[in-house]
């Protein structure tokens, strides 16, 4: 679902970029990309937040050595895929703001699908990070829920092996 949702980001980016160039050419105006290039700095706020959030899961207690050692491996890939994403949108960025700072033509249909795709790719890697947070908080939850779930059994076993010696 969310592949089918990326593509269609990355491909309806354009044709909405190619309409909007169609019916009024100055919305791609070289000051109205550079804004776009701007849906960036969302990128990399989501991206602070997620790094947060991994710091946060990375302090959870109550893995035994195997599960932290596969968390650890996890968080590193994780992190990788964090710096790629951000990667991207600041390349997406540059080239859009590059794009308009250039001078082509408004008179291209290129030219606006061009800002479109980018546009596209930098929003189709916007999706993944809330479901990336959303992951990460579940497994928090999930490891907290088995912590609680423990202490519950222990204290249910350590009250019946008192109701037992009495």
């Amino acid at each position: 679902m969310l592949k089918a949702l990326r593509l269609f980001m990355i491909f309806s980016m354009p044709l909405l970029f190619f309409a909007a160039w169609h019916v009024m050419p100055a919305v791609l105006d070289s000051d109205g990309l550079r804004w776009l290039s701007g849906i960036v700095t969302i990128l990399w706020a989501l991206e602070f937040y997620f790094f947060q959030r991994l710091t946060a899961v990375s302090m959870v207690d109550g893995l035994s050595s195997k599960e932290h050692e596969r968390l650890i491996l996890r968080l590193a890939s994780l992190r990788k895929r964090v710096w790629w994403v951000g990667g991207i949108g600041l390349s997406c960025a540059l080239l859009i703001w590059l794009l308009a700072s250039s001078g082509l033509p408004l008179s291209s249909p290129v030219y606006a699908a061009m800002a479109g795709i980018l546009f596209g790719v930098s929003l189709s890697y916007l999706i993944l990070i809330p479901g990336w947070i959303g992951e990460s908080q579940h497994f928090v939850d999930r490891v907290k829920y088995r912590d609680s779930m423990a202490k519950k059994r222990d204290d249910a076993v350590k009250a019946m092996s008192e109701r037992s010696s009495n």
